[in-house]
């Protein structure tokens, strides 16, 4: 048997249309519903139409999306028990609570039941239902429904419809008795429903209607506002009124705000117009002045050409420039300065030599550029260095019969990697600073202190980077030699190279042997205490 569709065809008609006939009889069908839900909920009749005109408004508010329900009766039950319980104050809970737990002990005490005292939990024993069964009861007992029209709205016939009924009411009486109430089997019947549903007042369709279909989507604000406005108090009218007549001042004085903002946009944007004007009626005139004096330049030129255009035939070509012998300086081809030997470091810590900044004719500011690019490179090599080395036993060899004591060496890694890209670096500042000419002639006085790019050549003791994997020695001062030596010897693709270091050891090496190089210290302030106390041969 096809389902009862009576509830969404007017739902859809509603929903689509705005048809307030269809809405209205969506009313008819389940005001008393809603309105008996409501009263046993909340106990008070006044409270309990509130509540089902605020149903009917959210069934209005909410059609669009209800028009697959094929009945509404679980839904309005379901969102009058939900809006009674929002409505609800919490001492008006309170106190219901009392009053149903002290009838609740009244009727245990006296081993009796009533079924007035069953109604506070019907809705609760309502909703523990299947959803089948618990339309059953709605429509069979809240709607007044035979069992025909109860089965065609669920989809059976008249004979399933009543056992479906009978079986909502015995799970209705297993609800009560679990709950202590000893209650006969077919307790919750026809006439206890009776006691349940309770007529909704002959004006309370009409009203909760007209609220539904004022805040339906067909309804005009203005509708909704009469409508509410109507079922004021006194003091809610008169604030309604207050902010009617304070709404169109607050308009006005938004509108006079938005005004005024705009009008000073405009004086600021008309404002920045004239100025803009200005500056381009100014560069118009430097510009036809400019004009001007390329034209008189250019006639000019032509009056000059034309003066000297008879003497160029007999003109004579210029005497060749001879270098003055007795100039302190002299020219040489740039391949002869690769082949010189200077210098353009002077110490390890990157200062640079005189030399240099004659031969490239450095200006103050190209000599400190230069200076601070090269001190920032060996700075960042040193730190590299710093924090691969690792201390180690040193070999037989390199002890030659002093004991461990007296022998420190130190293992770095290859670092020819990191090397590299700070040598790029260093250049592209050199390249910032001096030119590509002149770094070509700045590196080749260089090759003494920094590897080259090419490091076969191995080593020598005037380098201060080492970028291959390397051993550092180093020798305590003592007895017969009061200066600290040390030696580096260099792993490279190819072969190995030894030296021994002719400058004090930088850092990161300092750091290490601190305490040597303290010790180095003293034994020659000894050294020179003793000689200025030695005495003088008289014979001298």
């Amino acid at each position: 048997m096809p389902p009862d569709s009576t509830d969404a065809r007017l739902v859809r008609a509603y929903a689509t249309e705005g048809s307030e006939t269809a809405f209205r009889a969506l009313v008819g069908r389940h005001v008393d519903l809603v309105f008996a839900t409501a009263l046993r909920q909340v106990g008070d009749a006044g409270m309990a139409e509130e509540i089902t005109q605020n149903v009917f408004v959210t069934l209005a508010r909410k059609a669009a999306r209800l028009g697959g329900h094929e009945t509404l009766a679980g839904w309005l039950h379901r969102a009058a028990i939900l809006e009674a319980k929002a409505r609800i104050r919490k001492e008006l809970r309170r106190v219901r609570r009392e009053e149903i737990a002290g009838r609740l002990a009244t009727l245990h005490s006296e081993g009796a039941s009533s079924l007035e005292a069953l109604l506070p939990l019907l809705d609760e024993a309502l909703l523990g239902l299947r959803e089948s069964d618990r339309l059953a009861l709605l429509h069979r007992f809240f709607e007044d429904r035979s069992l025909r029209d109860v089965g065609h709205a669920l989809g059976v016939d008249e004979d399933a419809a009543r056992k479906r009924v009978s079986r909502a009411l015995d799970r209705l009486t297993v609800f009560f008795r679990d709950r202590g109430f000893a209650v006969p089997t077919g307790t919750a019947s026809a006439s206890f429903f009776a006691h349940a549903a309770q007529p909704a007042p002959a004006s309370l369709a009409a009203t909760a209607a007209s609220a539904g279909l004022a805040s339906g989507s067909s309804a005009t604000g203005l509708n909704l506002l009469f409508f509410h406005v109507m079922t004021m108090t006194k003091t809610q009218t008169a604030a309604v009124f207050v902010l009617l007549v304070t709404l169109p001042l607050g308009l006005q004085w938004q509108t006079q705000a938005k005004i005024q903002r705009a009008l000073t946009e405009a004086s600021t944007q008309l404002a920045a117009m004239r100025q803009e004007n200005t500056d381009f009626e100014t560069l118009l005139q430097q510009s036809r002045a400019a004009l001007a004096q390329v034209q008189t330049d250019k006639a000019q030129a032509e009056m000059r050409q034309a003066e000297l255009g008879p003497r160029e035939a007999t003109a004579t070509l210029p005497a060749v420039y001879q270098w003055d012998d007795a100039s302190n300086r002299a020219r040489v081809p740039k391949d002869l300065l690769k082949q010189a030997r200077f210098q353009s470091m002077e110490t390890t810590d990157g200062r640079l030599t005189e030399q240099i900044k004659e031969l490239l004719q450095m200006t103050g500011q190209e000599a400190l550029r230069t200076e601070a690019a090269l001190r920032r490179f060996l700075a960042d090599f040193r730190t590299v260095e710093a924090a691969s080395l690792k201390q180690v036993p040193p070999h037989a060899s390199e002890l030659r019969g002093r004991s461990e004591e007296d022998v420190r060496v130190f293992e770095a890694p290859d670092l020819s990697e990191d090397y590299r890209q700070l040598r790029e670096s260093f250049q592209a500042a050199l390249r910032l600073s001096l030119g590509e000419g002149r770094v070509e002639l700045f590196n080749h006085g260089l090759r003494g202190w920094l590897p080259s790019e090419d490091q076969s050549d191995g080593v020598i003791g005037t380098q201060v980077l080492f970028a291959y994997q390397k051993r550092v020695q180093f020798i305590r001062p003592g007895v017969g030699s009061d200066n600290l030596r040390w030696a580096i010897q260099v792993q490279f693709t190819g072969g190995s190279a030894s030296t021994g270091v002719s400058y004090s050891p930088p850092e990161p090496y300092r750091s290490l042997i601190s305490d040597w190089l303290e010790l180095e210290r003293l034994l020659q302030l000894e050294k020179q205490r003793q000689s200025s106390a030695t005495p003088l041969n008289p014979q001298q």
